[in-house]
């Protein structure tokens, strides 16, 4: 049994060039969901109703809440 005999007989350098562009692949499907999931997001009624009571808030409250 060769140990270091490679899969179907492809030298490194082509096992090298796939791996690349898979993970490639796999982060660019990546944005694309992540954005796809954020439009839908921003578009339900409980977000827009959650931003207009962030807009309408006074500078000084949005980002430190009273303590």
């Amino acid at each position: 049994m060769n140990i270091h005999a490679s899969p179907f007989n492809l030298p490194g350098y082509v096992w090298f060039i796939i791996a690349f562009f898979v993970i490639l692949e796999i982060i660019i499907g990546g944005v694309y969901l992540y954005n796809y999931c954020n439009n839908k997001i921003i578009k339900t009624k409980i977000y827009q109703t959650l931003r207009k009571i962030y807009i309408n808030k006074k500078p000084s409250q949005r980002l430190h809440p009273k303590k």
